[in-house]
């Protein structure tokens, strides 16, 4: 028969290795090098390492908003060895699953929304050279990872079994939907503005002027959606204070709930460095004070944005899911879609354009 052929062919071969040469010669043919082994170790190092820093990065977003919020009202908040204990307190502590759960969802949605999280943040360059991974058309990437994150929230309410986890599931799909066509098209602008869809052309093209100079209403709605898409005032209410109830977080403890808090943060952080790069100059110097940029630039400038985005979430009062829509669609889309389509004829008439 072919197959005893075939394993006979294979027994002489390996006989003959043995007789001929060493045990190693045997995997000569394939592929595999022990440098291939090490350089996948160095790459998992690395992701390990980012990791740990996105969780850091989160305890000092916590911190910092504790800060802010003290200020705010005139009260004390928790310090950073209060935050970083509740953090190492919530990964030791078992999750506890509802048995009306989705057992499959409820365990690996909080888990999608952090990595999707952490690849949104991933993609985002601090420098010339200091971009993690790079793709072209790395803006239409990160507004598919945006988007797919608020998914995720919907998902997650949607497995918690519970009719306020669901409830708010409804309304940060509901939110979703109004934000991702006002991102599109406030992206959408800056990227006609530049003439390319790389992160780094555009910041290189606001070495003269920044764009938020340019497109001040378009940052405007920009900011206030990213709020939306983070779930956070004024237009984010996925969590409903009457409810008593954390919204899709209901169900939601231990490690599950810090991955998905977690990601909310995260997103946060990426939305203002993101902000950053698209309307204020990237790492590019502050105007009036030369051309040569540095990294340290375009951190102090997210450290700002975070800051305002911050203070709104703690200051201004949440609208209604109907009142917070009605405005996404009857305000914001439409004056996006018209900025939109002014910005492409200028561009047009110039003759320049996406190449």
């Amino acid at each position: 028969m072919p197959s005893l052929g075939v394993a006979s062919g294979i027994k002489e071969s390996v006989e003959g290795r043995r007789m001929t040469g060493s045990f190693f010669e045997l995997f000569k043919g394939l592929e595999l090098k022990l440098a291939d082994f090490s350089l996948f170790f160095v790459f998992a190092g690395k992701v390990g390492l980012f990791v740990l820093l996105a969780l850091f990065l989160t305890t000092g977003a916590v911190m910092l908003e504790s800060r802010i919020r003290e200020r705010l009202f005139g009260r004390k908040g928790k310090g950073f060895k209060q935050a970083f204990a509740g953090m190492v307190r919530l990964m030791m502590q078992k999750p506890l699953q509802p048995g009306s759960s989705d057992k499959v969802l409820f365990f690996w949605v909080p888990i999608i929304s952090f990595v999707a999280s952490l690849f949104f943040l991933l993609m985002l360059p601090t420098g010339q050279d200091g971009e993690f991974l790079r793709l072209r058309g790395g803006l239409l990437y990160l507004l598919f990872a945006g988007v797919l994150f608020g998914y995720t929230f919907f998902l997650g309410g949607l497995a918690g079994g519970s009719r306020f986890s669901f409830l708010g599931a409804l309304r940060s799909l509901a939110e979703t939907f109004s934000c991702q066509l006002i991102l599109m098209l406030t992206s959408g602008v800056v990227l006609m503005t530049a003439g390319s869809t790389d992160l780094s052309d555009i910041v290189s093209a606001q070495r003269d002027v920044w764009y938020v100079f340019i497109h001040f209403p378009m940052f405007i709605m920009f900011m206030l959606s990213l709020l939306t898409l983070t779930g956070g005032a004024p237009f984010g209410t996925s969590r409903g204070s009457y409810e008593l109830s954390g919204g899709v977080y209901s169900e939601y403890s231990g490690g599950l709930y810090l991955f998905f808090k977690s990601a909310d943060y995260i997103l946060l952080l990426a939305g203002s460095l993101l902000s950053a790069l698209l309307f204020f100059g990237g790492w590019n110097a502050f105007m009036f004070f030369g051309t040569e940029g540095s990294c340290w630039y375009l951190l102090a400038k997210t450290g700002i944005l975070f800051c305002l985005f911050v203070l709104l979430r703690s200051s201004l009062p949440s609208y209604k899911t109907e009142d917070a829509m009605a405005i996404s669609y009857k305000c914001f889309l439409p004056l996006s879609a018209i900025w939109f389509f002014v910005t492409a004829f200028f561009i047009l008439f110039e003759g320049g354009g996406v190449q």
